[in-house]
């Protein structure tokens, strides 16, 4: 037993924190007063700094996303038109500063640990990403994400399959060693320039770079670690159509519209002031958004099957989805200890109001159906063990 532990301990870091990880965004200046908004509002705050990457910032944006992203610390770096063709779309435009603002954040601060990068139309969840790279020995070359062969014909210039190098996609977030940058940094300028395909994705040229240093580590199960089941390339509700199981404490969802990354932000957390000096806090859903639940009426033959911070539908299955919610965990503050809450209501659609009456009483993770009335709409009433009440801070 004492020799399992000893092997655990060497192979994972149970201490890490989440100031161990260098956080950062890729965006651009079509998205920053867009995209970029959004993510401040929501995900941003989990964090206690954040980089973004853009070519260009607009006038007074700069101000404007850290006022709203507070008390978050916003990294802000501009690195020009990096573009490598006249006539470009802006996602042609954005590849080839992937690497470079890979480089240049490594550079900044060599003192972290983990360095964890995504789209600005992607969603991580912070805690779910410290307790996944607390698996990881950080001491260890290890590039962590969801794992694709890169495409042949912008690889090799042919359409034809000639071998599969792998790669993670970049907006479904990645997570790299400081280890391994340390190894790979001083090659990253010169491999970038090699690569003009107008089509080459950022994502697949650090893999290419990353290839041709060091062919024999780079594969699964070596430098690359295949985490499929933690980082999504698209939204929940696509990854659910597709068959995906999203209840695993996801790491980060990808290619969220703006409402999208609300939606996700409304699944996992509950943003609020308190109604006696209106300061901010949260509440953390994450541990139970995605259970499925089955929420009684008035027989066991009529009920509703509930993904909690999801969706709602008649049978376990989503091919009988009803309603997406379409709110936040909307907090139910007491008449007399005005700052104790003491339930939450979330919508689904305009005619389902799910209200959580929280009761220390229920098994952690357990939801009670306790009673319902139909009005205009349905309110049905359930019981079970909410998330405490947390301030934005990083200890």
């Amino acid at each position: 037993m004492m020799i399992l532990f000893f092997t655990y301990l060497t192979l994972s870091d149970p201490n890490l924190t989440i100031h161990d990880i260098g956080v950062a965004v890729w965006s651009g200046k079509e998205c920053i007063n867009t995209r970029m908004v959004a993510a401040c509002n929501t995900w941003v705050k989990q964090f206690p700094e954040v980089a973004v990457y853009s070519d260009f910032y607009p006038k007074g944006s700069k101000e404007k996303l850290q006022s709203i992203a507070s008390p978050t610390k916003l990294l802000f770096f501009e690195l020009g038109d990096c573009r490598q063709h006249y006539l470009v779309t802006a996602w042609q435009r954005a590849q080839p500063r992937f690497m470079k603002a890979m480089e240049h954040f490594y550079r900044y601060n060599t003192s972290k640990k983990w360095y964890f990068f995504c789209d600005d139309d992607s969603f991580p969840i912070a805690r779910n990403l410290v307790a996944l790279l607390k698996d990881y020995n950080s001491e260890e070359s290890k590039f962590i994400g969801k794992l694709y062969c890169a495409w042949p014909e912008v690889v090799f210039g042919k359409k034809e399959m000639e071998e599969c190098i792998l790669f993670a996609q970049g907006g479904a977030g990645v997570c790299i060693t400081a280890t391994y940058f340390a190894r790979i940094v001083d090659n990253m300028t010169e491999c970038n320039a090699k690569f003009t395909h107008r089509y080459y994705a950022g994502s697949m040229r650090f893999a290419k770079c990353s290839h041709d240093a060091f062919p024999r580590e780079w594969i699964e199960g070596r430098i690359l670690s295949r985490r499929d089941d933690k980082f999504f390339s698209t939204g929940p509700i696509s990854e659910i159509e597709d068959g995906a199981n999203i209840n695993t404490h996801p790491v980060n969802f990808h290619k969220l519209s703006i409402s999208s990354i609300y939606y996700v932000r409304n699944s996992y957390m509950s943003m609020f002031n308190l109604p006696s000096n209106n300061a901010s806090r949260f509440t953390d859903w994450r541990d139970v958004a995605g259970n499925k639940y089955t929420i009684y009426m008035d027989t066991k033959l009529h009920s509703y099957n509930l993904m909690l911070g999801y969706y709602l539908g008649l049978t376990d299955n989503f091919e009988s989805f009803l309603q997406r919610q379409t709110s936040q965990y909307i907090p139910v503050f007491d008449e007399k200890e005005v700052d104790k809450i003491v339930a939450y209501k979330q919508y689904y659609n305009d005619n389902f109001l799910l209200e959580i009456i929280c009761d220390d009483t229920v098994p952690q993770g357990k939801m009670w159906t306790d009673h319902y009335e139909i009005r205009n709409y349905t309110h049905v009433y359930t019981r079970m063990k909410c998330p405490p009440i947390e301030e934005y801070v990083w200890p």
